[in-house]
């Protein structure tokens, strides 16, 4: 068996100290202070623990020196050593992410359940444009057992410069066909396309098709007057939500009051969102929206992570009771809090 410092765990002998500094899930420091006939065990452990060393070669060391068994125990007992190593599981798709599951985990739960939890989590996605595709790509790749992806529109030329699953033999088929195909193809969890639109009207009845999902998600912060009441109504059903725009994710909704609070915060914080949704509301005879990949990808990936920290609770989310915002300008994230 392997042991090591986690990913982003650094530890160093000096002055008479192990020093531990740790990077995630948030930022901590450990000195352990030392005796003058210490510090050259000490510096043999922190070196193999930096390296990646096996029980043989700590137990030669502990032989030595009782003193490091009970430094490696605390390490252990403040979960600071790894426990999942991707090169032991080659046939694993997930290893790589495991490891990095590993990385963050701070408790006793086996990190390889963490994915096999993932793996048991639904996910409705509303849109397969760009972030419905995007998105589902990412919740698709990091393990997600089942996804539905709701829409009914076809696949266009203008598509495919934005919606990376699409090539040019795809045009003119339902975009939901054609996604869900890919992506079923790799194997790493069920994607199930449903062709319509979801609205007012019909949206109980695609919501009884899917079930109790875990997540509902896909549609950008409920400004309009519409999306805030279907917002609202699936929310008064006891589904939870997470807000994703191409310039913004989140935040995460459990309760349909949070959507004017949040609303009210934000427009206190940017006026000018007044005037973005009264254009919303009467948009114009030839609506402008441009739309860029990077920026989608971006906030797709945000919302991926934020999504596997909620379903695995590795770590606090940032946008629980936040939302990030993208500035196009110049690609820097804001966390906007309420």
């Amino acid at each position: 068996m392997e042991y090591m410092f986690k990913y982003d765990v650094y530890g160093k002998v000096e002055n008479k100290e192990i020093k531990i500094l740790e990077l995630i899930p948030i930022k901590r420091r450990y000195v352990i202070k030392l005796k003058d006939d210490e510090v050259s065990s000490a510096k043999q452990l922190i070196d193999l623990l930096n390296h990646g060393t096996t029980l043989q070669e700590l137990e030669k060391l502990f032989a030595k020196k009782e003193t490091m068994n009970n430094i490696f125990v605390f390490l252990k007992k403040q979960y600071l050593l790894a426990n999942y190593f991707g090169d032991n599981h080659p046939d694993d798709p997930f290893a790589r992410q495991i490891e990095m599951l590993d990385s963050f985990n701070r408790s006793s739960v086996s990190t390889s359940k963490l994915q096999s939890d993932l793996s048991q989590k639904s996910v409705l996605i509303i849109g397969a444009g760009g972030v419905g595709t995007a998105l589902s790509n990412l919740l698709n790749s990091c393990g997600i057992g089942h996804i539905f992806i709701v829409d009914a529109d076809i696949i266009e030329n203008t598509n495919l410069s934005r919606q990376f699953l699409y090539n040019r033999d795809d045009v003119g088929k339902p975009k939901v066909e054609v996604l869900s195909q890919k992506l079923n193809k790799r194997g790493l969890g069920k994607v199930t396309g449903i062709n319509a639109m979801l609205t007012l009207s019909n949206y109980k009845d695609i919501l009884k098709d899917v079930g109790n999902v875990d997540l509902i998600t896909g549609m950008p912060f409920p400004f309009s007057s519409s999306l805030n009441k279907l917002y609202k109504d699936i929310l008064t059903l006891g589904y939870t939500m997470y807000a994703i725009g191409e310039h913004d994710a989140g935040p995460l909704f459990t309760k349909s009051n949070e959507i004017d609070k949040v609303a009210n915060s934000i427009i206190a914080k940017y006026p000018a969102t007044n005037f973005l949704n009264q254009r919303r509301d009467n948009p114009a005879r030839h609506d402008r929206h441009p739309s860029f990949l990077p920026e989608i990808q971006i906030t797709s990936s945000l919302a991926a992570a934020e999504i596997v920290k909620y379903f695995t609770q590795i770590t606090t989310m940032n946008t629980e009771n936040a939302m990030y915002s993208l500035h196009s300008d110049n690609y820097a994230v804001s966390l906007v809090k309420f």
